[in-house]
């Protein structure tokens, strides 16, 4: 579980980078899954994100869905990615991303 909640987590990134190397060091989608990765980190340091109930660990998780999804679209309209429907996909394969790291990472009992 814990290695799928580290590639879960790192897809953003790679993705991020792949198109930056492909699209002519085009720093958008790098931009976007670091603002993804801030929401996330600013829901996951709430005081009961790290909780042992599994209905707080979906609430939370879906909390993570939404701000990483709207942080991730916000920034990809702050750098001028162009079409909407090209950015709420992107951002919302970010924030899929991201609460699926979470809850795989959740998942694990700490040995």
């Amino acid at each position: 579980m814990r290695t799928l909640s580290i590639f879960l987590s790192a897809a953003p990134f790679v993705a991020g980078l792949v198109w930056f190397f492909l699209n002519e060091q085009d720093m958008n989608m790098l931009w976007m899954a670091l603002a993804a990765y801030l929401a996330a980190a600013v829901v996951m340091g709430l005081p009961r994100a790290r909780t042992e109930s599994r209905r707080e660990m979906l609430a939370f998780t879906g909390l993570i869905l939404v701000a990483a999804t709207l942080l991730s679209a916000l920034a990809g309209y702050g750098v001028g990615m162009g079409t909407g429907r090209a950015v709420w996909i992107f951002a919302t394969a970010l924030g899929l991303c991201c609460a699926g790291g979470y809850a795989f990472y959740s998942n694990t009992k700490q040995v």
